[in-house]
């Protein structure tokens, strides 16, 4: 795979051994964002995949796969493709509504042998809590109950599938997914405008931790779920070694090679602007809000011999990505539900802030 610069890469993924035996996936999703890459790792490893979905969402994007046409929200027993059929593993990509997973687990309880469902480390309780293992508390709540939000919901899903595929499931839990196919602004916001160099705003002292979880990573884990029967719960957190914020964006200034000018603004300035992290400052979570948002533990995975993939490899593959599927003069902070500042607001806040260090 070349980049950008012209480098060649070889990402962690593709280091690992094809499968010896072809299983048969049926995924649910598979071409919006985490859905292909695991598409593309089941195909990598020789096995045989089903996709079904509405084929709206990139639709040509697998045309020689076998499709099952279907609105999860109509249910299954209509469809015809699906009846009299077995798969080895059913992989559940992107739903966070109960209804629709307690639909599904119930419909492949006699249909499959494993359910993987991606999670979330949204799950978590308590972010005050630093070294989140699998078996710290997650939220609870009512199957029913139409007003729960995201992170309930997602608990509330991996009940149903650990109750209707007992011994039979794998649950995966990523933290912020980055990568090929991403359509949020996160990640790509900072690897972006250090490409552009120039003067940027970076929040805080960079002291404050960071992860991620390249989403190559997602789908190699998903499907050594599937190859070895990896049953039970997973934290999927990223990179390999625990890094600070600011050796995030150094390390994306290095392997860009860009000559980007780094403005740490303090917190309390940011906040006095109405700077807000995560939002204004992606990927941004302060020690002095969850300290544990950013130190989930991986100890389980690693135990078990898996290795993420390098981070100068992550920004490479995603900057080369974005640069083939985005203009060039994309704006970030412009439009809903984006993540990123503003570039007119991000200078008046660099002007502002050598203002107040006594800078020109």
């Amino acid at each position: 795979m070349l980049t950008a610069t012209g480098m060649m890469l070889t990402p962690a993924w593709l280091l690992s051994a094809p499968s010896t035996n072809a299983l048969k996936i049926l995924i649910l999703g598979g071409t919006n964002f985490v859905g292909p890459n695991i598409v593309k790792e089941c195909l990598r490893r020789k096995h045989q995949v089903t996709l079904l979905n509405r084929g709206t969402s990139n639709p040509g994007l697998f045309p020689k796969l076998e499709l099952i046409k279907c609105d999860r929200n109509l249910g299954f027993q209509d469809i015809a493709a699906l009846q009299n059929r077995q798969w080895d593993v059913v992989i559940d990509v992107w739903p966070e509504a109960p209804s629709l997973v307690r639909q599904a687990t119930t419909f492949f309880k006699d249909k499959a042998q494993h359910y993987i469902y991606i999670s979330s480390i949204a799950v978590y309780k308590d972010y005050k809590t630093i070294g989140l293992n699998e078996n710290a508390p997650i939220y609870n709540g009512s199957e029913t109950n139409p007003n729960n939000g995201y992170s309930v919901n997602k608990s509330i899903c991996e009940r149903i599938v650990a109750e209707v595929f007992p011994n039979q499931h794998s649950i995966l839990r990523p933290h912020a997914i980055v990568g090929t196919h991403n359509p949020d602004d996160a990640f790509h916001f900072w690897i972006v405008r250090m490409h552009r160099g120039g003067e940027l705003v970076a929040p805080g002292s960079g002291n404050d931790y960071m992860q991620l979880v390249d989403v190559q990573d997602v789908a190699r884990w998903t499907i050594e779920c599937a190859d070895k029967r990896q049953m039970g719960i997973y934290n999927l957190v990223g990179p390999q070694e625990q890094i600070t914020f600011k050796e995030f964006l150094e390390t994306c200034k290095k392997t860009i090679n860009s000559n980007a000018t780094i403005h740490w603004a303090s917190e309390a300035f940011l906040r006095s602007n109405q700077v807000y992290s995560w939002d204004d400052m992606p990927l941004w979570a302060p020690l002095s809000e969850d300290p544990g948002f950013t130190q989930i533990s991986s100890d389980k995975l690693k135990k078990l011999g898996f290795h993420y993939t390098n981070l100068e490899d992550t920004i490479k593959i995603a900057l080369k990505w974005f640069t083939e599927h985005y203009p060039n003069d994309y704006k970030f902070g412009k439009r809903y539900n984006s993540a990123g500042i503003a570039a007119e607001r991000e200078a008046a806040l660099i002007a502002k802030w050598k203002e107040s260090q006594g800078k020109k």
